[in-house]
């Protein structure tokens, strides 16, 4: 046999005695670990009952820890849960009034038992009422609690989608998705409330600003305009374009009783509509009864409209061609401003959401209707334009500026002669 050969054979038994070496080593390696576990095991068992009793109890208190931590960062985390002991802040983010009108309104806008908001980006999709369709694809990330929480911010403050991503650490596409699913529910929701009373009621609860000279007023109409972004075609460039403003905006109108509730909220109309033409088409003729009176502003000329209802449209006074008004026609004025001014007031409430104010993003148009209907509706939670307490503290001032007009001379002389006395 060569000398070649030779080598090669003692290569191949060395490499054999060393596969057979590791085997054993390996094979010894476990027996070693289940010896070990198997002391392990049988230490675990003669631990003592004290000793066992005092392991729990830290198992315990390492349990309650890492809950108090989990509740500390759920509550410190940007959500409605971090604000709910401030009413400021609430109002701030939500433009509701404290966090007990907020879960008011979660309960009432919540799906049913069962069922569960269908996500979509709400601008190709529909759905009548998402509440009753089961939910697909991923876990949410935000409870629901949050989703309205973040709707509600984004109306009040008008903050862009990466923001709030960013704030509630979430993609932005689901933002978006979040945002134009709760407006339908709100809008679906909200929708179906009703703030019209009959006049015995309105009468019966009629606020003293009203008394005693407009006591039969029904309704108090008013139009107001929404920027939005100029759109590319020509043809909807004209008809948005809104002279009054110089921009190109929507327009809407919103109708309050006496008791000052958006009773109607229309549809938002292009810019170039006229007040005339939303009347007519926005559907408020339907609340026309003969023998009604309407506050509006001068600018609404429609009383050719609605005197075929029978419904009285009282305008403050103009001067056509005159130089002044008269005596008259002043105090009609004064009058009619002191009571119509509230619908002005509810309208300002309404852009308190700011999402309303700027430039109306174009994508948003097909949703400014939803927008606009569920801002005015949201503000049928807050106080009162005109509370009983106001009120007081108005005649009270009345009162007092009448008594210290009458005491005027009295109070100068008086004064007076404490200066030559002194």
């Amino acid at each position: 046999m060569s000398s070649s050969n030779k080598t090669e054979n003692a290569d191949v038994v060395c490499s054999s005695c060393e596969q057979v070496e590791s085997e054993a080593t390996d094979q010894q390696s476990e027996d070693t670990r289940r010896e070990n576990v198997v002391k392990n095991d049988s230490h675990s068992e003669e631990l003592s009952p004290e000793k066992a009793c005092d392991c729990q109890i830290e198992i315990d208190e390492l349990k309650k820890r890492i809950k108090d931590l989990e509740e500390r960062r759920e509550v410190e985390k940007f959500g409605v849960r971090r604000f709910m002991a401030s009413d400021s802040d609430i109002r701030f983010y939500t433009g509701l009034p404290d966090y007990a009108t907020f879960i008011a309104l979660y309960n009432f806008v919540k799906p049913k038992p069962g069922f569960s908001l269908n996500y979509y980006n709400g601008y190709t999709n529909a759905s009548k009422d998402p509440s009753y369709i089961v939910s697909r694809g991923r876990p949410r990330n935000l409870c629901e609690l949050d989703e309205l929480f973040l709707t509600l911010t984004r109306l009040r403050l008008g903050l862009l989608e990466k923001d709030l991503g960013d704030t509630f650490n979430i993609l932005q596409q689901e933002v978006s998705q979040v945002f134009a699913t709760w407006i339908d529910r709100l809008y679906y929701c909200l929708g179906q409330l009703s703030f019209k009373t009959d006049r015995e009621s309105t009468k019966k609860n009629l606020p003293k600003c009203f008394k005693p000279d407009y006591e039969d007023v029904y309704l108090i109409i008013d139009c107001t305009e929404i920027f939005i972004e100029k759109p590319s075609q020509i043809i909807q460039q004209s008809c948005t374009w809104s002279e009054y403003k110089g921009h190109n905006t929507g327009k809407g109108l919103i109708a309050i009783s006496p008791l000052l509730l958006p009773v109607f909220v229309s549809e938002i109309f292009p810019g170039s509509k006229s007040d005339e033409d939303i009347l007519r088409d926005s559907g408020i003729l339907s609340l026309a009864q003969e023998g009604d009176r309407w506050l509006a502003d001068k600018g609404f000329i429609v009383q050719h409209i609605l005197d075929n209802y029978g419904v009285i449209v009282e305008t403050p006074e103009k001067l056509s061609g005159k130089t002044q008004f008269t005596p008259e026609q002043d105090i009609h004025n004064r009058k009619n401003s002191q009571v119509r001014v509230h619908v002005e007031r509810a309208i300002r409430r309404v852009k308190v959401f700011r999402i309303l104010k700027g430039n109306l993003p174009i994508r948003y148009v097909h949703h400014i209707s939803k927008l606009w209907k569920v801002c005015c509706w949201l503000t049928a939670f807050l106080p009162p334009l005109v509370s009983a307490s106001s009120e007081l503290l108005e005649e009270s001032r009345k009162e007092s500026s009448m008594f210290c007009h009458s005491l005027r001379p009295q109070g100068l002389t008086f004064y007076l002669d404490n200066q030559n006395t002194g």
